[in-house]
């Protein structure tokens, strides 16, 4: 009896639904195994920090899946993935949050900002004024507390130095700059803390890395202390050769070049992953030794929300882009690396209001900045 075509395409039919049905779940698989970086050290295994990295792309083709089998009415198909997705309701998100409503903060609110300033892109070469792009954005947000990483500033008064800054941002008479790296060319890198608040302390927090670091400031906001964490942990060290090589391949998208870039991304991010997991792990036992009227956790992670980095630190703790944002909240913008990477987290006796992402292209980084009240 001759094959109709009716049965030729039912039997293409068939074959399709079955070969996505296995792309499915290999992808309901994959996103169940991503959010394992909150958990998995990088020190053990780099496997769930890059499924962590990848995450946003998982749940994407996840969603895509989902359209398809409600478009095909295999409601089995379609429950199993509503499931998988409630599975992963927490780092979905903590991704993607979708805080509708922003309500005021009240009186007495605190205003911290943390940016990475990127060394002001190196325009060092002659005094602060106030009518300088980056000074202009310092004094229109008028933060409480402003924390910066990668922070640069001439150490003779004849350029733009920190005593030269505070002069032009007059507000903040309380400021702490810890150097990261030897003193080079006459300039200090590192971070810095501009505070209208008594900062009491100041203590670098020991990690172990050549250009990155950690500080840590008691600030005395109305008598009540307030423990104040300024991360840039390990750096990812992609050189502009590097980026070019991504966004080359995203561009062109040449599938010779494909290893050629997953080698050299792996090679910088697995290091970079490798350097983090110990210093996220001291941040976090300097955390949990705190015994100050409050926390706020802020800087650059150089991590994305699903990684070990986060969830380490974030602990007890609460994110404000996640308690007041909406959506992804991306910080670091540049040669198609679009994460979230910059962060302001507290202690659950403050409360975050109108957490926001400044699209100000002043650096690599977007600014983050939060209110934040006692409750």
């Amino acid at each position: 009896m001759p094959v109709t075509s009716k049965q030729i395409f039912e039997y293409l039919r068939r074959t399709f639904r079955s070969f996505v049905l296995g792309v499915n779940i290999f992808t309901l698989l994959l996103l169940l195994s991503s959010f394992l970086s909150w958990s998995i050290s990088p020190a053990r295994t780099l496997i769930f920090a890059y499924l962590g990295l990848a995450f946003p792309f998982i749940l994407v083709a996840n969603l895509l899946l989902l359209v398809f089998w409600c478009i095909a009415s295999r409601w089995k198909v379609v429950l199993l993935n509503i499931v998988v997705l409630v599975i992963c309701y927490s780092p979905i998100i903590t991704y993607f949050p979708v805080n509708i409503f922003r309500s005021s903060p009240p009186e007495g609110s605190i205003k911290i900002l943390s940016y990475n300033v990127r060394g002001f892109n190196w325009e060092l070469d002659k005094k602060w004024t106030a009518d300088m792009p980056v000074v202009q954005y310092l004094k229109s947000v008028d933060a409480d507390i402003i924390c910066m990483q990668e922070y640069m500033a001439s150490t003779s008064d004849k350029h733009a130095s920190t005593r030269n800054l505070q002069k032009v941002l007059k507000v903040y008479p309380y400021y702490s700059v810890i150097p990261l790296r030897p003193t080079n060319g006459g300039y200090a890198y590192g971070l810095a803390c501009f505070s209208k608040y008594p900062i009491k302390a100041i203590q670098s927090i020991p990690i172990v890395s050549s250009d990155n670091g950690v500080a840590m400031y008691k600030i005395d906001v109305n008598g009540k202390i307030i423990t104040v964490i300024n991360n840039h942990l390990e750096s990812n060290r992609l050189t502009m050769k590097d980026k070019k090589l991504y966004r080359d391949f995203l561009r062109v998208r040449d599938s010779r070049k494909f290893d050629e870039v997953a080698q050299n991304l792996d090679n910088k991010l697995g290091l970079a992953y490798r350097k983090r997991a110990p210093q996220v792990d001291m941040v976090a036992r300097y955390v949990a030794e705190q015994t100050t009227d409050a926390v706020i956790v802020c800087g650059d992670f150089n991590d994305s929300p699903i990684s070990y980095s986060y969830k380490t630190i974030k602990k007890d703790l609460l994110d404000s882009y996640a308690e007041t944002g909406f959506g992804p909240g991306i910080t670091y913008h540049e040669n198609y690396f679009w994460f979230r990477i910059d962060f302001i987290m507290h202690s659950k006796n403050l409360k975050a209001y109108q957490c926001t992402v400044d699209k100000v292209k002043l650096s690599d980084h977007y600014p983050v900045w939060a209110y934040l009240s006692f409750k």
